[in-house]
């Protein structure tokens, strides 16, 4: 059932957290071990949301996500990849 438009633009504007935890739900079933879902969840709260998950995802910008990955890339290449994805 669609949602009307009216409620729509009632509805709180998604944070870039709220919207990166709902994929890695989604995504969940897919993976072989919950394993990955708990590394994903676990870099983002490290790195990533204590900049920019409380960003409407609509308002998060390519120089914010440089800004949040520059500093993981020279330290740990991995996890900055990860949180790239």
């Amino acid at each position: 059932m669609a949602i009307p438009i009216a409620q729509k633009r009632r509805a709180k504007p998604k944070t870039f957290r709220d919207a990166a935890l709902e994929l890695i739900e989604s995504k969940r079933s897919g993976w072989k071990n919950a394993k990955h879902a708990a590394q994903w969840t676990s870099t983002l709260e490290a790195y990533v949301f204590p900049k920019i998950g409380a960003v409407q995802v609509a308002k998060v910008e390519t120089a914010d996500v440089i800004a949040t990955l520059t500093p993981i890339w020279a330290e740990t290449p991995e996890t900055a990849n990860v949180s790239r994805q």
